[in-house]
């Protein structure tokens, strides 16, 4: 079979290994779409991995080659997303079924090989399945159930006026999610025209840098100095700042903004990956429901593993508008 392996920074190759033998309580996925995340730009170009050789991809879907059948849960055919986190079950955590907090986990794409490969062994753990969604939709359920996750422990209510800093997918899926649950009062802050005429035309209002106002919850999904700075700012009293966005460097804010964090009540809420298998579980009846075209106007695609990698550069150099670089198995 064939597969894109990092061989070291910023070294993509396809390469050609076996297919896995089954495993106890596992199953051979077929992979059939996998999506590049944010992440996986960092890790090729900047940090690197500790564990060289490596496949990337742990937004991926796919079908069932192979299954241990002394389960019933999963069967051959069966369509199936994969839950990139495998949790040890024994840490304080998981023990209070807190999985994506295990202390001890692997990771599909970062501490083991992931889905940019044609077949893959996956714990039936890992497994849900997607029933008709096509597979470049839910190869987008990762990303879109980090979203819901934050929505949930946003506790937003309907009458809350809502910013989101951040135009990745995760922050779109956060719009779009929260449509579906009749929240009306849904802004960006926005810099790039592209992502403002996109936002517009899905019908969500957009702020820039300059517009003064307060709201109940803010969505700060970039990781970066300036944006937290920014969402504190635009934080109402006893309001609401949900961190989504993972830094890629230390974060230092000033101290006028700390002392609007105490002076100002505010509520500072951490988000991070999601609640398997209730929040996934959820978004596959919420996804399933979305328009497909939207969620495809968001990416780029092949089928083609060297143009796949043509297309990860192109993407870290800026130089590809679509939000998500996505490789199709057809």
């Amino acid at each position: 079979m064939k597969r894109i392996i990092l061989k070291s920074r910023e070294k993509l190759y396809v390469d050609e290994c076996e297919i896995p033998k089954l495993k106890d309580l596992s199953a051979i996925v077929n992979v059939k779409a996998c999506g590049i995340c944010s992440s996986d730009y960092s890790r090729i170009y900047r940090e690197g991995f500790n564990n060289f050789p490596l496949v990337l991809g742990h937004e991926f879907s796919g079908v069932i080659a192979e299954v241990d059948e002394s389960q019933k849960r999963i069967k051959k055919n069966d369509r199936v997303v994969i839950f990139p986190l495998k949790p040890c079950f024994k840490c304080f955590n998981c023990k209070r079924n807190m999985y994506a907090q295990c202390v001890k986990y692997s990771y599909f794409g970062s501490r083991e090989d992931g889905g940019l490969q044609e077949y893959i062994s996956v714990p039936i753990w890992n497994i849900l399945p997607i029933y008709d969604i096509p597979f470049d939709i839910a190869a987008l359920i990762e990303p879109a159930a980090v979203a819901l996750h934050a929505i949930k422990k946003s506790a937003v209510k309907d009458d809350d006026k809502i910013l989101i800093f951040g135009t990745g997918v995760i922050g779109i899926f956060l719009g779009l999610i929260l449509n579906t649950m009749k929240i009306n009062n849904i802004n960006y802050m926005v810099r790039n025209q592209n992502k403002y005429e996109f936002l517009h035309s899905l019908g969500f209002s957009v702020l820039n840098h300059t517009d003064i106002d307060e709201f109940d919850v803010v969505f700060e999904c970039v990781g970066a100095n300036e944006s937290i700075e920014s969402s504190i700012n635009y934080l109402g009293a006893r309001s609401k700042l949900v961190l989504v966005g993972n830094p890629i460097s230390d974060i230092n804010i000033k101290q006028v903004i700390y002392w609007k964090i105490l002076r100002s009540e505010l509520n500072i809420i951490g988000v991070w990956n999601s609640d398997y298998p209730t929040d996934w579980k959820e978004i596959v009846d919420i996804i399933k429901n979305m328009d497909y075209r939207v969620l495809r106007s968001m990416l780029i695609q092949t089928s083609d593993f060297k143009d796949l990698i043509d297309l990860i550069d192109r993407k870290y150099k800026n130089e590809i508008s679509k939000l998500k670089v996505m490789w199709i198995n057809d």
